[in-house]
């Protein structure tokens, strides 16, 4: 089941603000399950949803009594290699809520996702109501961007268009890590950051092919998304 939920269509994506946020219900029980999910699903790096959650699910009891051992599993159907824990809750209160992160562990058919698209997906809710065991499955929606959708600031997505090995880019590499690279104490991060902006203003052109491959750590990754929201003070 594929719809275009938003402006992207294809090609590489460049930014995205807002989120999505998706109530639902339960087949049974009494329990309300809620999906906030900030991002669509990036296909190209579906790996990563095994550890790094999709949204945020909020789990509310509306039981007459404490639950315990809240149990929380994700299915995409066919989109599913495998159920996926979410993750276990020893005790809810009754009128409360919790919440924890969407996990999923996707199968290789979400590269079928030509196109920005929904996919169906499954909550079951397991717990333990005054010693009487019960589940319930809800029904959600996730979002998925298009197969070729990655983000600008992701410097491991960016090295994936790029050889590490031309000589462009080990020339510069070498001239970047030179000017980048021997980091004093007393400047830090934030120094390093500001170095970088100064001699990606002397050598922009270049400094875009490689500083995905040339650079590593948290101030490049700054660096680059500087570059992406801020490029007419750049001059590009």
């Amino acid at each position: 089941m594929q719809n275009k939920p938003g402006p992207l269509y294809a090609g590489i994506l460049a930014g995205l603000s807002g989120h999505i946020a998706l109530d639902t219900k339960p087949s049974e029980g009494s329990i309300t399950v809620s999906l906030e999910q900030p991002d669509p699903v990036f296909p190209l790096f579906a790996g990563m949803y095994r550890e790094n959650g999709i949204g945020t699910l909020s789990i509310m009891n509306n039981e007459s009594a404490e639950i315990r051992i809240v149990t929380v599993n994700f299915t995409a159907g066919n989109y599913s290699a495998s159920l996926m824990n979410c993750g276990t809750v020893e005790v809810l209160r009754k009128r409360k809520s919790v919440d924890i992160p969407l996990y999923a562990d996707f199968a290789p058919s979400i590269l079928n996702f030509t196109e920005d698209g929904k996919m169906p997906g499954k909550i079951l809710v397991s717990y333990e109501l005054l010693g009487s065991s019960r589940t319930i499955s809800v029904p959600v929606v996730v979002c998925v961007f298009n197969r070729n959708s990655i983000r600008w600031t992701d410097a491991s997505a960016l090295a994936a268009y790029v050889s590490p090995n031309a000589p462009e880019v080990l020339d510069l590499s070498k001239y970047l890590l030179g000017e980048l690279g021997v980091v004093r104490v007393e400047i830090g991060e934030n120094g390093l950051f500001v170095r970088g902006i100064n001699q990606f203003c002397r050598r922009r052109e270049e400094v875009l092919t490689v500083v995905a491959v040339g650079c590593k750590g948290d101030a490049v990754v700054r660096l680059f998304a500087f570059v992406q929201e801020f490029p007419d003070v750049l001059g590009i």
